[in-house]
């Protein structure tokens, strides 16, 4: 069994738009910064007026650490992805694009919208952010981290990542030794289980 990575972290939904540097000035975003945006409808309305200006643009599901898990799927490891969605459509689109990704979904719903970020790019390169953080990373307790780790227990996890947000929330830090227990816990019973299988063989071996 290979082993298994769990990327731990806050899901963004990322949207890149291609759009002129009129468009910047016109909304009064700075550039080459990221302004938050606590109003959904207002943050809505930018998203669909890029698009209407916007030479391409893109939607994926990110975040430091699905960004890693990703990645490292595309590198050919077994990976799971763990953080707060909302209960919206954007939701619904973060977790159908991990599935593309081969990434395992073992996230966490929660009432409040899904994080999301657009990044603007002018002709010259230049990216400047909007974004509404939603359903942010201190939203993800650790018992409910603990429960979606024993959904993949049996799949040999070897591995928790945290993007470094993570651990600027206080509420988050001062639970890491729980889940820390968890993922020992789980190497622990992985080892024993391969120590048995070990002797499983030497059996087999001596009754051929």
């Amino acid at each position: 069994m290979a082993p298994l990575v769990v990327a731990v972290g806050s899901p963004n939904w990322d949207t890149m738009a291609y759009v002129p540097d009129s468009f910047l000035s016109t909304q009064g975003l700075p550039r080459g910064d990221a302004r938050p945006f606590s109003d959904g409808n207002d943050f809505e309305q930018l998203k669909e007026a890029a698009r209407t200006v916007s030479s391409s643009s893109a939607s994926q599901c990110g975040g430091c650490a699905c960004n890693t898990a990703k990645v490292l799927a595309c590198l050919g490891c077994d990976t799971a992805f763990c953080g707060c969605l909302g209960s919206n459509s954007v939701g619904e689109s973060f977790r159908a694009a991990l599935a593309q990704h081969h990434v395992k979904d073992i996230t966490v719903q929660a009432d409040s919208a899904t994080g999301e970020v657009l990044c603007l790019v002018t002709p010259d390169g230049e990216r400047s952010f909007a974004y509404r953080t939603g359903v942010a990373s201190d939203s993800l307790r650790s018992a409910q981290l603990c429960e979606a780790l024993d959904r993949v227990e049996g799949e040999g996890l070897d591995l928790v990542y945290f993007d470094i947000y993570t651990f600027l929330c206080p509420e988050n830090a001062a639970e890491v030794p729980t889940v820390d227990r968890t993922v020992k816990k789980c190497r622990v019973e992985r080892r024993s289980a391969r120590k048995a299988s070990r002797r499983l063989m030497v059996w087999e071996q001596k009754l051929a």
